[in-house]
């Protein structure tokens, strides 16, 4: 995998993968945080599901800074493999249409990527939100 072998100096680039059908209202909000990462993505690719809604629209007010892709709807692990073919970066980073990253996110998991190069796939807790208040997961959800 490109990017383990590269010296501490050189940031190994990301590329998030936004797939999306008909959620237009949330999208702007997951882009939003992606832009507002301490470590910046190489690229953002939005990859529509076909989607029916003003998604196009959502996305071209982002035009220099987001790739959009738009697909036959297959669902969402088609949309995934479609931005991960796309994908021009050392590290991949998924983002549900209706969620947001935390601030700190990239820079977190890409150091502990680069820090150990042995592993090839890593995964952050999430918080869970509902109507703006914090839901407690349940023990079958935790990692």
């Amino acid at each position: 995998m490109k990017g383990l072998e590269q010296t501490p100096s050189i940031k190994p680039a990301v590329s998030i993968i936004i797939p999306t059908y008909n959620r237009s209202a949330f999208l702007q909000e997951a882009i939003d945080s992606v832009l507002a990462q301490s470590y910046s993505p190489y690229e953002i690719i939005v990859v529509d599901d076909c989607s029916a809604d003003d998604t196009p629209e959502v996305v071209k007010a982002y035009e220099s800074k987001v790739r959009y892709i738009r697909r036959e709807n297959s669902g969402p692990a088609a949309a995934r493999n479609t931005g991960i073919k796309a994908a021009r970066s050392d590290y991949i980073a998924f983002l549900d249409d209706d969620d947001r990253f935390d601030k700190r996110k990239l820079e977190i998991q890409v150091k502990a990527m680069v820090d150990n190069p042995g592993f090839l796939v890593s995964h952050t807790q999430e918080i869970w939100f509902r109507r703006g208040k914090h839901l407690n997961q349940k023990i079958k959800h935790r990692k």
